[in-house]
């Protein structure tokens, strides 16, 4: 039976066809106008941001993962094993102690504030997850001017505020102002507030 005469017959054909020039127009637009407008970060050179530029092993990689599909909801599979593996290895890399020291991997820089800020927060406000937020009103925290705004945010998302925030000046090569740093410190608890965090900053 002649191809032409089987599309006629059989519908699916006519389904298939459809789908397949939907591909071919999703593979155009993809490859003239996503692909160079994503977020300039494919070139093998690109190290601006946290993402990388993408590698045939990442992909192969993320392909796995996703057909496994792993769930880790309890310490047993093997994501949450490669976790702990690489604590581990950065309580021996910062000389941490590793039987009263852990933390976590999490997905990126804005989570991992508010994480730490919430653990400085809870070791001032010890029932916080009971009482909520009642006597937070007096605490306050320092940064450098030049901070990331993840800062600002994680504050207010955890009921804090941003005026909870002071801002110390850095020096001419961007370091925070120790002497100014000290002398806020004082002043806040000269006028009854209570200093809980001081936020430091690496890299360039």
């Amino acid at each position: 039976m002649a191809a032409n005469s089987a599309r006629k017959l059989l519908p699916f054909f006519i389904v298939i066809d459809e789908v397949t020039t939907v591909y071919s127009r999703a593979e155009l637009t993809w490859a003239t106008e996503a692909t160079p407008r994503a977020i300039f970060n494919l070139h093998p050179r690109f190290w601006g941001w946290v993402k990388g530029e993408g590698t045939v092993g990442g992909v192969l990689a993320d392909m796995i993962s996703a057909s496994l599909n792993i769930n880790v909801c309890t310490n047993v599979h093997s994501a949450a094993c490669i976790e702990k593996a690489v604590i581990n290895w950065m309580l021996q890399v910062f000389g941490f102690p590793e039987e009263n020291a852990g933390g976590l991997l999490v997905s990126g820089t804005s989570i991992a504030t508010i994480i730490s800020i919430a653990t400085a927060r809870q070791r001032m406000l010890v029932n916080v997850r009971n009482e909520g937020l009642g006597n937070s009103s007096n605490l306050v925290a320092y940064a450098s001017t030049e901070t990331h705004g993840c800062i600002i945010k994680a504050f207010q998302l955890l009921g804090l505020g941003s005026d909870a925030l002071h801002f110390i000046p850095v020096d001419e090569t961007f370091c925070i102002e120790i002497s100014a740093l000290r002398t806020a410190i004082r002043e806040d608890r000269e006028k009854g507030l209570k200093p809980f965090c001081i936020i430091g900053n690496a890299g360039i």
